[in-house]
């Protein structure tokens, strides 16, 4: 079976990405922490494609817990497909049952677990997408402040979210070392679907305070169908099956991350804190 496995598929990028893969006879299992909102989904998506083979599953990636329940519940399944597209904005504050900052968790460490614990599952030429954002460069630059400032900080840092956009990075990059290294056809590749108006960064907005991002980061906005054409077909193009530790910016293909996202020691530092995050002791666990 062709499955692929979309994080945070009840609404706008992860949705609509799910939409176009049941579209074209893809068996997608949405992974969603609300489960009103993804049986709303699901149906809508059964209303459009009748013979879709869509299933929901609970998952919370910010807790560790629910990850791993998550991974049990799926025993036994193989995945051709695993995109960690589960987010939340920098105005979210706080600490996860586990005791993690709430944005780190949430956008990087619950879908580093998860990826880890599934790549069991992953079929031989699976294929990963870690959705990142060119927000893991924000405007003015940032520097590496270390593994444990990201994960336990002393005070609210609003940088958070950028960091937790490069911690994927980071991941992707390192984690396409490893396989490659151990001669897997498993691809891993991190996708910039550009700055949208989605549940994510809601319709509040006045027209004129759109206008304004516009204005000011022109190159940064992305289109929400446009993006999600460009992540399915990172998941079903057959010429895509061999690309892996790349950055693909929205539909204009592969571009270069930041400097900083190529620096393989604050990667590596990122690994090993994961690992020991996680409970995790090596790749394959």
């Amino acid at each position: 079976m062709n499955t692929v496995l979309i994080t945070g598929a009840n609404s706008g990028l992860g949705f609509e990405t799910a939409r176009r893969l049941a579209a074209a006879g893809r068996p997608v299992i949405l992974a969603c922490r609300n489960h009103d909102r993804a049986e709303a989904a699901l149906e809508k998506i059964l209303d459009e494609s009748p013979n879709a083979q869509v299933t929901t599953l609970a998952l919370d990636t910010s807790s560790l817990k629910s990850v791993r329940a998550a991974v049990d519940s799926l025993s036994g399944v193989k995945l051709a497909g695993l995109i960690n597209n589960a987010g939340i904005s920098p105005l979210h504050d706080g600490k996860t049952p586990d005791g993690f900052e709430l944005v780190f968790a949430t956008n990087y460490l619950g879908h580093f677990l998860l990826t880890l614990l599934l790549l069991p599952q992953l079929t031989p030429t699976a294929r990963i997408v870690n959705v990142t954002s060119d927000m893991h460069n924000p405007p003015g630059g940032i520097t590496w402040p270390g593994v444990e400032h990201l994960a336990h900080p002393s005070k609210v840092d609003r940088r958070k979210y950028a960091y937790s956009k490069l911690a994927n990075l980071y991941f992707t990059y390192a984690l396409a070392r490893r396989l490659k290294a151990q001669g897997s056809k498993i691809t891993v590749n991190a996708f910039n679907p550009g700055m949208m108006q989605t549940n994510f960064a809601p319709a509040t907005r006045t027209k004129e305070e759109v206008d304004e991002i516009k204005r000011r980061m022109p190159d940064r906005i992305g289109d929400l169908d446009t993006s999600a054409d460009t992540l399915a077909e990172m998941m079903t193009k057959p010429s895509l099956s061999k690309r892996s530790g790349a950055y693909v910016d929205r539909d204009r293909g592969v571009a270069r991350s930041s400097e900083l996202s190529y620096d393989e020691r604050n990667q590596e530092e990122l690994w090993e804190a994961s690992l020991r995050f996680t409970g995790m002791e090596t790749l394959d666990e």
